[in-house]
C-alpha cells in the first residue's frame, strides 16, 4: 500500500523526467541543426517532445486530459521556438494548411482543458459539498475521478 510521500515522489520523479527529456532534445536539436540537415532534426525533436512530455504528465498527474493538453502545447511551443530560429523551416511552413489546422487545434485543446478544469471543480464541489463527513482522500479522489466515493475512508475501514 502506497502512502501520499510514495506518490508525490513518484509524481516529480515522472515530471522531472518528461521535463529533462524534453529541455534536453529541444536544445540538443538547436546545437544539431549547425551539423545535421534541419528536417530530420526538428522532426525528431518534435516527436520525443510530445511524448515525453504525455508520457511523464500522464504518470505524474493519471489525468489523460492534462497529458494531451500539455503534450500538444509543449509541441507547439518547440515548433514555434524552430520557426523563429531556423529560416529555412519558417519558409517551408508559411502558408501550409497543416501547420494552420496544429495551431487550430492546440487552441481548442487548451481551450477545453480550461473548460473541463472548470467543469470538474464545480462537480467537486458540489459532490463533496453533500457530504458533511468527507475526508481529504475523498476530495482528492472526487478530483482526480470526477465523481463523489460512495462511502468514505472511515465507512470502509469498519
Amino acid at each position: 500500500m502506497s502512502n501520499g510521500d510514495d506518490d508525490l515522489l513518484h509524481s516529480k520523479t515522472a515530471l522531472s523526467w518528461a521535463a529533462g527529456c524534453s529541455t534536453f532534445a529541444a536544445v540538443g536539436g538547436h546545437i544539431a541543426i549547425n551539423w545535421l540537415p534541419w528536417e530530420p532534426v526538428i522532426g525528431a525533436v518534435i516527436s520525443i517532445v510530445a511524448l515525453a512530455a504525455f508520457a511523464g504528465l500522464y504518470v505524474a498527474s493519471r489525468r489523460a486530459r492534462i497529458a494531451v493538453a500539455s503534450s500538444f502545447l509543449l509541441t507547439f511551443l518547440i515548433t514555434f521556438s524552430y520557426v523563429l530560429t531556423v529560416d529555412d523551416f519558417a519558409e517551408s511552413i508559411k502558408g501550409n494548411m497543416l501547420v494552420d489546422d496544429f495551431r487550430n487545434i492546440v487552441t481548442i485543446i487548451v481551450g477545453f482543458y480550461f473548460g473541463s478544469e472548470a467543469a470538474v471543480g464545480v462537480a467537486k464541489a458540489i459532490g463533496t459539498s453533500r457530504m458533511p463527513s468527507s475526508t481529504p482522500q475523498d476530495v482528492r479522489k472526487a478530483d482526480r475521478d470526477l465523481s463523489t466515493p460512495a462511502a468514505t475512508s472511515n465507512e470502509q475501514e469498519t
